[in-house]
């Protein structure tokens, strides 16, 4: 008699198992919360207002690869010094005008002098509107600024964006 006990225990377990399977696999078919990661690379000439650009998906989603060329205007913060290092922020915003649309960035960056005529900064973005395949884009994210001896300035942001 205890071994018919244990047959139906076991078919249930089993059955549990299964339903669970079942579950998690219907649950991976609804949609996510949309996030696709992406980032963003800047090139410009130090003093200069505008440069390239070009935009590189890192994981699946809505937006695509795009370039073109973008301007932007900052502001700089009075300079200072922290735990003895001089550092200036930049707060601003990058027009991004690309085949796809126009995608404005806000970013605050905080450089410092790297040493050797290189300038390194880090940065912290968002969306602030876009038109095109970046209208109702939403989110942001981190980035990285450095100033080469002969002027180039490069950034590369890196973030999250969803579409609204």
């Amino acid at each position: 008699m205890e071994r018919d006990r244990r047959i139906p225990v076991l078919w249930v377990a089993v059955a549990a198992i299964l339903l669970g399977a079942v579950l998690v696999s219907v649950g991976a078919a609804e949609p996510t919360a949309r996030k696709q990661r992406i980032a963003i690379e800047e090139k410009v000439q130090l003093g200069a207002t505008s440069g390239t650009f070009t935009i590189i998906p890192l994981t699946p989603g809505p937006t695509k690869a795009d370039s073109g060329t973008f301007t932007f205007s900052a502001t700089t913060q009075p300079t200072a010094i922290r735990g003895g290092q001089s550092v200036t922020t930049y707060k601003g915003v990058d027009e991004l005008k690309g085949k796809r649309g126009t995608l404005r960035v806000p970013a605050v960056t905080t450089s410092t002098d790297a040493g050797g005529g290189y300038g390194a900064g880090t940065a912290t973005w968002s969306i602030g509107g876009g038109t095109g395949a970046y209208a109702g884009l939403e989110g942001g994210g981190r980035g990285t600024v450095v100033g080469t001896p002969r002027g180039t300035v490069f950034t590369r942001y890196e973030g999250y964006v969803t579409p609204s």
